[in-house]
């Protein structure tokens, strides 16, 4: 363990160096990555990401000794996550509480919902060390990625919201204030392009509109739909896509329920473009 720990350090302090380094930084990153793996090829889908997606900088403050996130998520990265047990046990009362709030995270991901909630929650504790600027670039990041991917930026804010509540059950509340700051950041953006009201009204047409008997397996699924339609109007691609492919799969869906997801993203959008004018 001690020595991929400090393999893993030797290439985060290389990695910084490709990073400060001239051209541009995106493929810079991409040609050190595979000097580092041995000049193998990069997959197709790390190329991707590469591309798209900011690389995120560690705080500075963090250990190397610190557990990784693979100790709780196989599927996840080397990135560390919290050293401390209440913190942790924290973290997993967090997520056990978003899992239940939002089953919409077990039905659509499986077990692997609540092994990445696991992984991402520690890792965001991890983010306590560093000053809240840190944080919130942090959450921006892990933001963009989960709403392209079909988690809108609203869940995320909700998690970091029951996680402080969490760790404030324990622990010294101030120390985690960061989180909230970060939630509050995610909520001001979403109201830039769609104010919690309008979200809310059309979260409610759409428990009216759609099958009940989903309605109750997924409550909250209009307040996701609208929240992905803030996320697509502030910018980030597929925001929308990756949650509508999923919810109007007529072979996972009745006929009403996808009639209803369609209304809802249409008058969503309308509601954007409406505010947009004034």
């Amino acid at each position: 363990m001690q020595s991929a720990q400090a393999d893993f350090a030797n290439f985060q302090r290389r990695l910084q160096s490709l990073r400060r380094g001239r051209g541009d930084s995106r493929f810079r990153f991409a040609r050190g990555i595979n000097r580092l793996s041995g000049n193998r090829p990069l997959p197709a889908h790390t190329l991707r990401r590469i591309r798209a997606e900011p690389v995120p900088d560690p705080p500075e403050s963090t250990a190397m000794n610190a557990p990784i996130a693979q100790a709780v998520n196989p599927f996840a990265g080397w990135h560390p996550i919290a050293s401390a047990p209440e913190e942790m046990e924290a973290a997993h009362r967090a997520n056990e509480r978003s899992l239940r709030e939002h089953p919409y995270y077990l039905v659509r991901f499986g077990e692997r919902g609540r092994l990445f909630g696991a992984s991402d929650g520690g890792w965001l504790v991890s983010l306590c060390r560093a000053e809240p600027p840190f944080v919130e670039r942090q959450v921006l990041w892990l933001g963009h990625v989960l709403a392209s991917r079909g988690v809108p930026r609203w869940l995320l804010q909700r998690h970091l919201e029951v996680l402080h509540d969490e760790l404030a059950r324990t622990l010294p509340a101030g120390r985690y204030a960061a989180l909230l700051g970060a939630a509050e950041m995610l909520r001001t953006l979403q109201q830039q392009h769609l104010p919690e009201a309008d979200a809310r009204a059309l979260a409610e047409a759409f428990d009216a509109a759609a099958d009940s008997a989903w309605v109750a397996r997924l409550p909250g699924m209009g307040r996701i739909l609208a929240a992905a339609v803030a996320d697509e109007a502030a910018g980030i691609a597929r925001a929308v896509v990756s949650v509508e492919e999923w919810a109007t799969d007529d072979r996972l869906f009745p006929e009403r329920w996808v009639r209803a997801v369609g209304r809802t993203l249409a008058s969503a959008r309308e509601t954007v473009r409406i505010r947009r004018l004034r």
